[in-house]
C-alpha cells in the first residue's frame, strides 16, 4: 500500500474531469454537386456550405446554413445515413429550407435517436439538398470533421479548479514533510 495516497486520489480526480469531446460538437462542411450520388442532371455552379452541430449529451442536432445557384427550386434538405463518402443512404433527420435557387437550410435543435448521433459522428452522414430536376440531390456534403478539428481532451472548469486545488495541497504537505525536523 503506498504511503502517499493524496498523490492517486488527485491523479484519479483530475482524470474524471477530462471530456473525451468538448459539447457541443461542431461540422462545417461545404455542400457541392461532385459529392452527388447519383450525378445531378445540369447543375451548373450549385454549392452551399453548412454547420451542423451535435449535442450527444442530449441527442440533439441543429442545421444552419445557405445554398446558391441550384438549377430549379430546392424541394427538400435532409441529413441522410448512414453511408461513407460516395453512397447513397436513407433520410435520417429532415431539414427545412427557405427560398427557391439559393436560400437557407435551417434545423433548431431537433432532438433524435442516440443512433442517429453516432451516425453523424462516425462521419457517416451526410447533408443532401434536392431540387425540381435533381429529385434524388443537387449538392451534397458529408459530415466529417476536418484536418483543423482535431479531437482533443477538454478539461472542465471543476475539473481544473479541483487539480489546481490538489496540486497545491499536495505540494503543500510535500514541503512539510521536506523540512528538516528539530528536536
Amino acid at each position: 500500500m503506498s504511503k502517499r495516497p493524496g498523490l492517486f486520489v488527485s491523479a484519479f480526480v483530475c482524470f474524471c474531469t477530462v471530456r473525451a469531446e468538448a459539447d457541443p460538437i461542431e461540422f462545417t462542411i461545404e455542400l457541392t454537386s461532385d459529392q452527388e450520388v447519383p450525378a445531378p442532371v445540369d447543375p451548373g455552379a450549385a454549392r452551399g456550405q453548412a454547420t451542423v452541430t451535435v449535442d450527444p449529451d442530449t441527442n440533439t442536432v441543429s442545421v444552419s446554413g445557405s445554398y446558391e445557384n441550384m438549377s430549379s427550386p430546392v424541394v427538400a434538405a435532409h441529413i441522410h445515413g448512414p453511408a461513407p463518402v460516395g453512397t447513397p443512404a436513407s433520410v435520417i433527420i429532415p431539414i427545412g429550407t427557405t427560398g427557391g435557387v439559393a436560400g437557407d437550410i435551417v434545423l433548431v435543435p431537433t432532438p433524435t435517436t442516440a443512433e442517429n448521433v453516432q451516425t453523424i459522428l462516425d462521419g457517416l452522414a451526410y447533408v443532401n439538398v434536392h431540387t425540381e430536376n435533381n429529385r434524388p440531390g443537387e449538392i451534397r456534403g458529408q459530415i466529417v470533421r476536418s484536418a483543423e478539428e482535431p479531437k482533443v481532451p477538454v478539461l472542465t472548469i471543476w475539473g481544473g479548479a479541483a487539480c489546481a486545488l490538489l496540486l497545491a495541497a499536495g505540494a503543500f504537505v510535500a514541503m512539510r514533510r521536506a523540512r528538516p525536523r528539530t528536536a
